[in-house]
């Protein structure tokens, strides 16, 4: 299989909250970030069901004591596996939709700032 990735990925472990009409619920983990997306690991939960190509948005919450504490952003959903047919999780592999073009930056100074951590 031909690797399409343009950047690089940091495995991490990070809380993902997904946001709802009137808070953000928690939902699972990322796995692995990079400047154009991610992989999170999530559990079924009743008011969310992955499809691709959808879109939603999520709040990242690092567990490393990073500048930015926290990352709303709304993604596209690229791909999705169950891990089995009586499991309750997914594996998710998700775009970031970027609609300002200061999320970009956004998004490189959350990994500068992470990659700064881990030397």
């Amino acid at each position: 299989m031909l690797e399409q990735r343009s950047s690089d990925r940091y495995r991490v472990i990070w809380k993902v909250y997904l946001k709802t009409d009137t808070k953000y619920k928690f939902i699972g983990f990322l796995m692995d970030i990079s400047q154009g997306g991610a992989r999170f690991f999530i559990e079924k939960i009743s008011e969310f069901r992955p499809e691709k190509e959808s879109e939603f948005t999520v709040l990242i919450k690092p567990q490393e004591d990073l500048k930015i504490k926290e990352l709303v952003i709304k993604v596209k959903c690229k791909w999705y596996k169950e891990w089995s047919s009586d499991s309750d999780t997914y594996e998710l592999g998700v775009e970031f939709v970027k609609t300002d073009p200061g999320e970009n930056n956004i998004i490189s100074n959350f990994i500068e700032e992470f990659k700064k951590l881990k030397r």
